[in-house]
């Protein structure tokens, strides 16, 4: 008896479904037999067996066909088209797999059948599935797969060809140096004088503006108008600058915004020093280097063997006339011991009295009960002359210096009418 070799080509998971004819699935092999010569144009005999779970598994369904080969022995089937022995192939839930095709073949016609092998379908036979699921409405779309890795950057392309030259711009080059074209609704203004800007000065109304001003308006024909407003919109401004112009509604006149002026300030002595007399008064010159009045002088002062007060006078000179005493006296107590210095401030808004720039001036400290004292500051001004006695008759030292400061001149700001 000759010994039959099967060799499985491929087979072919096509279903085809067609309302006049069965579902089939295609088959196909060559057929060598026991040397190796291939079957040509025998008559060959397939059983088919379709098993469930495993390749032992039960068989649900089993078929024969008999077909002879081509010239070339293969041979071509169609499952599903066969003698049915068990089972019924169009009653298959496909859905309940996996599922393994065992094949059968005698090729000599003796009846006695071959296994070729036990072949699992790898993939399930949708088609058929589809065929016996009940519907043909997908299913819903499933979650989006991973995003997969970014493919290599193509080749960079050729450069473009060059574009058409735009068309030219709206405005084109002016006849005259400094003129400021404007839009009159239609076309630009190229050499209008209205407004003249020669990159230092700008000037309305004129093409010659004044070198030294920054804005130069000229015209015998319309006014210069600043900002109107009401005095509460004026007050609102936020950080005005000082020299700033407006019309106040409310007052009908013109206002300049000065900003505030801080005190200046003059004095004499070095910080943590003091000056000791023994009699009740000692003084110093001064000469103020801005013009202003008075507001106060400050120091510190410590009193001997008794308690007393300080009063502070100025005199428009050593030995000179009295301008001005202080609004108030300085308490300064006697604890037992020296240098118990306290801060003392006397005040001078009642005299209002105005120092002016390079003038000498003298400055002195009385003790209203004859007590010795001590003149004493926390900062520096190292100017002028100490004298003592009443209005600095005699000079102590040449050099030495009171401790003291004097604060004068400032402003607050404010708004101020221009006429």
């Amino acid at each position: 008896m000759k010994k039959v070799i099967t060799l499985t080509i491929s087979l072919f998971l096509s279903f085809q479904l067609f309302s006049q004819s069965p579902s089939r699935l295609s088959y196909q092999s060559v057929v060598r037999n026991s040397n190796g010569d291939l079957v040509v144009s025998g008559t060959v005999s397939t059983i088919f067996s379709i098993l469930q779970g495993d390749a032992n598994g039960p068989v649900v369904y089993t078929e024969m066909q008999t077909k002879q080969t081509n010239a070339n022995g293969l041979l071509s089937l169609q499952i599903g088209g066969g003698t049915v022995q068990l089972g019924n192939f169009d009653n298959i839930d496909w859905s309940n797999g996996p599922f393994f095709l065992k094949t059968q073949v005698d090729a000599e016609g003796s009846g006695v059948y071959s296994i070729v092998g036990v072949t699992q379908f790898l993939s399930v036979p949708y088609a058929l599935y589809a065929k016996t699921s009940g519907s043909s409405i997908p299913g819903p779309q499933g979650p989006q797969g991973l995003q997969g890795e970014p493919g290599m950057p193509g080749e960079p392309g050729q450069p473009g060809e060059a574009g058409q030259q735009g068309p030219e711009g709206y405005l084109s080059q002016g006849n005259s140096n400094g003129v400021t074209p404007y839009w009159d609704g239609n076309d630009w203004v190229l050499n209008s004088t209205n407004l003249y800007n020669d990159g230092n000065s700008i000037g309305i109304g004129t093409s010659s503006p004044e070198p030294s001003a920054k804005l130069d308006v000229s015209s015998t024909t319309q006014l210069f108008l600043p900002p109107r407003m009401t005095t509460a919109q004026r007050d609102a401004i936020s950080s005005p600058a000082s020299g700033g112009i407006i019309f106040n509604t409310n007052t009908r006149k013109l206002q300049s915004y000065l900003a505030a002026v801080a005190p200046s300030v003059e004095g004499t002595g070095y910080a943590g020093s003091w000056a000791l007399w023994d009699g009740p008064a000692q003084g110093q010159t001064i000469v103020p280097q801005a013009t202003g009045t008075v507001i106060d002088i400050q120091a510190q002062v410590a009193i001997r063997f008794s308690d007393g007060d300080i009063q502070v006078k100025i005199y428009d000179g050593v030995n000179g006339n009295l301008l001005a005493t202080s609004d108030n006296t300085v308490y300064a107590p006697w604890p037992g011991t020296e240098f118990n210095f306290v801060n003392a401030t006397w005040t001078f808004t009642g005299a209002n009295i105005t120092l002016n720039a390079g003038t000498t001036y003298y400055v002195e400290f009385m003790s209203t009960n004859n007590n010795q004292f001590f003149i004493g500051s926390s900062q520096s001004y190292p100017r002028g002359d100490i004298y003592t006695g009443p209005h600095g008759s005699v000079s102590m030292h040449a050099g030495y210096d009171l401790d003291f400061r004097l604060n004068y001149g400032g402003a607050a700001a404010s708004w101020e009418d221009l006429y």
